[in-house]
């Protein structure tokens, strides 16, 4: 009997996931996290950004984590173009975001790099690609390139906006 105790769950009653290594959730960590780039912490930071508020909403109560790659693309940043609030800021923003391993998936690697895939961006999204996770970038170049070479990533996009060095 294929369905021993009635569930009905699909149907091929026998089949098995495609990558148990890669279809697993140990940390639990999936729904409930999501990934920044550093033009996202750029509109979080940023005196006078018009939106905070919406890349917030986007966050919603979830566990924020940057990449290594993004992190680093972040701090490279602050100490050139950010003024002192946007630094205290930033460093209070570290405090309530846990930085993570590049670790990109196979579909990002393959991507060819062009003006609008960069090798940091493949890094980047490929990682939460990866996780499983959702992206908010203000990258949409990325995005659009990505899509032309079919891949396309888990992403919610925002408006860029700068630092004012204040």
């Amino acid at each position: 009997m294929p369905d021993p105790i009635g569930l009905l769950g699909g149907v091929n009653q026998y089949a098995y996931v495609p990558n148990p290594q890669g279809w697993i959730d140990p940390l639990g960590l999936t729904k409930c996290s999501v990934n920044l780039d550093a033009g996202s912490v750029r509109g979080l930071i940023a005196e006078g950004s018009p939106i905070r508020h919406q890349i917030r909403n986007m966050i919603g109560n979830r566990r924020i984590v940057m990449t290594q790659t993004a992190a680093d693309e972040a701090l490279d940043a602050v100490s050139r173009l950010a003024g002192p609030n946007e630094q205290a800021r930033f460093l209070r923003f570290l405090d309530k975001i846990e930085i993570i391993a590049d670790n990109p998936s196979q579909r990002a690697l393959n991507l060819i790099t062009t003006r609008k895939v960069g090798d940091a961006d493949k890094i980047i999204f490929g990682t939460a690609d990866k996780m499983g996770i959702q992206t908010i970038t203000s990258d949409a170049k990325f995005l659009r390139g990505a899509s032309a070479q079919g891949v396309d990533f888990n992403a919610l996009v925002h408006d860029p906006f700068s630092y004012l060095g204040l």
